[in-house]
């Protein structure tokens, strides 16, 4: 009697618990999202400091072991990816400052178990003509907001694979196809040298740690990774006049696909696949304005 008894007070004491978790879980979402609200219309000024009390709060959230299993999707406007077994989550966010400028912010939480989160801040470098041939840390990251991962479970390699979006400025726009790897502490790693390809070839004594494409702000191009073809397919960009050759403004779809392949750990660049029957997956679920797949 006794035994059930004490097994009765530890069932409800454990209830009790999860129940305040939850209402704490709760209300620090809602103060989150009051302060992203809080950012509509603001001036420059008002606009990061309301982000940086925003950080704060989503660094309290990301670093308490008590809300591991509970999901962000509540979170407004933000992008989430999460690990295959959920062992880590992406989030990153963008700000408008003007009509032709986005600032980018994020953060990695990498769970290394025994109640232990590693949160890195993501700090954005905007140096992309030097930072796209090298690696990056978290505190020269390349800024972007990612959408969608590469299905890693096909490929038995210690990294993933991201697809990002950057707004760039009022002439052009970015996709970017990033790796990511974690090291034993939880800490990121951005960029690796497993790309093959003659168009986006690095210059001489250089690398290509990642793929960027840059294309005329007022079009919009696809890439995802597609399930049918097990490739990373995306749009061929040329220029709208031979003439703008290397003028990254006037480059634009031009209805045919280009794609990389994964063989023997390197993801190789093919030209003009057959990508009339597309199976896209389902985005990762975040709660952002626009889904940019098709930006």
């Amino acid at each position: 009697m006794f035994k059930k008894l004490i097994l009765f007070i530890s069932i409800v004491f454990v209830g009790c618990n999860i129940h305040a978790n939850t209402i704490e879980f709760q209300n620090k979402i809602k103060n989150i999202n009051a302060l992203q609200q809080k950012m509509i219309n603001a001036s420059i000024m008002e606009l990061m400091e309301v982000n940086n009390q925003m950080i704060d709060s989503l660094r309290i959230l990301l670093s308490n072991a008590d809300f591991e299993n509970y999901a962000l999707d509540s979170l407004k406007n933000f992008y989430i990816l999460n690990g295959p077994k959920n062992e880590f989550r992406i989030i990153t966010w963008k700000l408008q400052e003007n009509k032709d400028k986005f600032i980018y912010f994020g953060f990695t939480q990498y769970f290394l178990g025994k109640n232990k989160i590693k949160v890195c801040l993501l700090e954005e470098n905007n140096n992309w003509e030097q930072g796209q041939f090298t690696t990056q840390d978290t505190s020269k990251w390349l800024g972007c907001v990612y959408y969608n991962m590469v299905p890693p479970k096909k490929y038995n390699n210690d990294y993933y694979i991201l697809f990002g979006w950057d707004g760039n400025g009022s002439k052009t726009k970015k996709k970017i196809i990033e790796v990511v790897k974690f090291n034993k502490q939880g800490i990121p790693t951005f960029g690796k040298d497993i790309f093959v390809s003659e168009e986006f070839k690095a210059p001489r004594g250089k690398k290509t740690f990642r793929i960027v494409m840059e294309y005329a702000s007022n079009v919009s191009i696809t890439l995802h990774y597609d399930l049918n073809m097990n490739m990373i397919v995306f749009d061929h960009l040329s220029p709208t006049n031979e003439r703008l050759k290397g003028v990254r403004a006037a480059y634009v779809p031009d209805f045919s696909f280009d794609a990389f392949k994964y063989e023997k750990g390197k993801w190789n660049h093919l030209s003009d696949v057959d990508a009339r029957v597309l199976k896209t997956p389902k985005p990762q679920k975040f709660n952002a304005r626009d889904y940019p797949n098709n930006e």
